[in-house]
């Protein structure tokens, strides 16, 4: 009937079921499609944040190890292009808008350019109010500054903004979603503060930087302390510090197979660090200021990969013995900069004093890649000495060589002596020959030209007569040019003396039966500076019957060079040079005291704080 006809139709829900099904299934498609789109977002904006880190981390690094903002910017963009796929130059964005020298009213820079999909931003300094700060504005939760955050000039800043195009969320209308990342790093100082360095060499890319040759050798020593936990309230604990050697070189440049940055290469040859006794792998034990050092239990330091142990390019021994301990990694360069902020401190590195016109392109370029600012700017000591001295004629108050009389070859025999009046000299020869004995009772030196002490002579700087005792707790000889050369029989002391040697200038020091007494000041503007050259070529020292070099020996462009002849030569010295390579027959031990020690930081580290 029709009655029963219109009741079975309208108890049929069937139609409706469906659509509300197929309702619900696009609603899960949609929401299936949105949980995939979002989580190759999450993904996509994490190697992003991962990408942002590392080149922040980075030029904080870089901020704390040179002070300079566009060395951090360069290495920021290095970073993100080497990282992120499509971004080949980042050249949008202009390193050199970037301040060189930070101070807390340095105004903050931020660069940013577009490249490929990408939007790259850099910002250094990053002051307290800056929007990089602020974490909630790049979609974190709120941080509010705080001291921990560290100075605006320790900050660095990256910042990656990009979309990534979905594939199930367009049903919904959504054809991109933002992948935007920030981050916010910071430098800060290894804990553990400054540590003495026996040898450290600053070729930043060569091989054979520490070279060992021949049937002689390299030994590390340990360094004695008088108090070695630095605790007051224990009154003094006397021990001995680790030996540390170590190459700023990665290892780019002109290595072979064969030559390493350290290079043991000789059927004798050896580089051994030595330190407190216990380490497991020491293989010996000698005595250092009367305490046990352990021999093999120093430290050996490359920058260079190859580490730990003994492997190219951080490390050759052809025919050698492996170096003891096997080198290990050095995680950032250690620089220059600690010497020149103690002797030459000034705000800016990267442009040389006007008045070393011997500056040379090395020179500037490794100041301007190596040294950070010297926050005090008090204290240009090595700029005010050339300045006072400079290039030509006689400096202010002092006596000429000449004029006074002297002949610029004194002739001998080498038992007649030749005292000089105490006072300031100006050595006005283009070459100073010395064929007897010649002291000088004390005052500064400035030579105008080389100076050579002739077998069996005798030249004595800041010295009484016939002892050859110290006159004055600080002296300080000036080498204009030439060669500064010792024989090896002849007798050369230098007592509480510095010596600055420009460009033009180098040392031949030749081994044998004379004896070769330097030692640093021990006050004023050069105390502990045994050593400050800008010359570029290598300085020889020799094995000497009787050998004593105390102080800092600074030759950062230069080589210097051992030649051993026999038997071991103890120096209480620290080398801080361009390369070191010792040859011969003899073992030079390096073994400086820490209180005649430029003492350096351990390599910086970051933190990232947003």
């Amino acid at each position: 009937m029709l009655t029963d006809r219109l009741r079975r139709v309208k108890d049929d829900e069937s139609g409706s079921v469906l659509v509300l099904v197929s309702l619900l299934m696009v609603a899960m498609l949609l929401i299936t499609g949105l949980v995939i789109d979002l989580g190759g977002l999450w993904g996509y904006r994490a190697n992003q944040q991962s990408i942002s880190d590392a080149a922040a981390a980075a030029a904080a690094i870089t901020v704390a190890e040179t002070g300079n903002g566009r060395e951090a910017c360069q290495t920021a963009k290095a970073y993100v292009i080497a990282n992120a796929r499509g971004v080949e130059t980042l050249a949008g964005i202009d390193c050199d808008t970037f301040p060189v020298i930070c101070a807390p009213d340095t105004t903050e820079v931020v660069e940013s350019t577009i490249e490929g999909r990408f939007t790259v931003t850099v910002s250094y300094p990053v002051a307290d109010t800056s929007t990089f700060m602020e974490s909630e504005v790049r979609g974190a939760l709120s941080q509010p500054t705080s001291s921990a955050d560290g100075d605006q000039c320790d900050r660095f800043a990256v910042a990656i903004e990009s979309q990534l195009a979905t594939t199930f969320s367009r049903l919904a209308g959504v054809e991109t979603l933002d992948a935007n990342v920030h981050t916010v790093a910071k430098s800060t100082l290894t804990s553990g503060g400054l540590v003495p360095i026996n040898l450290l060499v600053l070729d930043r890319t060569g091989c054979q930087t520490i070279r060992s040759s021949g049937n002689g050798g390299i030994y590390i020593d340990a360094v004695f302390s008088d108090d070695v936990d630095g605790d007051p309230d224990n009154g003094l604990q006397p021990g001995l510090l680790t030996g540390v050697a170590a190459s700023d070189s990665d290892g780019s440049d002109g290595c072979a197979g064969s030559d390493g940055v350290i290079d043991i290469d000789g059927s004798n040859a050896v580089l051994r660090a030595d330190g407190p006794e216990g380490c497991s792998n020491q293989t010996g034990t000698h005595l250092v200021s009367g305490l046990t050092a352990g021999e093999g239990c120093g430290k050996i330091k490359t920058l260079a990969p190859g580490t730990p142990g003994c492997n190219f390019p951080a490390c050759t021994s052809g025919g050698g013995n492996p170096p003891n301990p096997d080198p290990t990694a050095l995680n950032a360069r250690l620089t220059r900069a600690p010497i020149d902020h103690r002797y030459n401190c000034k705000p800016d590195y990267a442009t040389v004093h006007p008045a070393i016109s011997w500056a040379t392109s090395a020179l500037t370029v490794a100041n301007g890649q190596d040294i950070r600012g010297c926050a005090e700017a008090a204290a240009p000591h090595i700029d005010d000495l050339i300045q006072a001295v400079g290039e030509t004629g006689m400096p202010a108050g002092f006596q000429s060589w000449t004029a006074a009389g002297y002949p610029c070859t004194i002739e001998g025999p080498p038992s007649t002596t030749t005292l000089v009046p105490q006072g300031n000299w100006y050595v006005d020869c283009a070459a100073f020959v010395n064929k007897r004995t010649i002291v000088f009772q004390g005052g500064n030196v400035v030579f105008a030209g080389s100076v050579d002490v002739e077998s069996s002579a005798t030249l004595a700087i800041n010295a009484t007569p016939v002892t050859f005792a110290s006159v004055d707790p600080e002296a300080w000889v000036f080498l204009r040019s030439g060669t500064f050369k010792k024989a090896g029989d002849a007798v050369l002391i230098m007592n509480n003396t510095m010596l600055y040697a420009t460009k033009n200038a180098h040392l031949e020091m030749a081994g044998g039966s004379g004896a070769l007494r330097w030692v640093a000041p021990d006050q004023g503007d050069f105390d502990d500076l045994a050593l400050w050259g800008d010359s570029a070529t290598t300085h020889l020292w020799a094995g000497q019957a009787d050998l004593t070099l105390e102080g800092v020996f600074f030759t950062p462009l230069a080589q210097a060079e051992y030649a051993g002849t026999s038997g071991q030569n103890q120096i209480h010295a620290q080398f801080v040079a361009y390369r070191l390579h010792a040859r011969g027959q003899g073992f030079l031990v390096v073994a400086p005291g820490l209180g005649r020690t430029v003492e350096f930081p351990l390599p910086p580290e970051s933190m990232l704080i947003r």
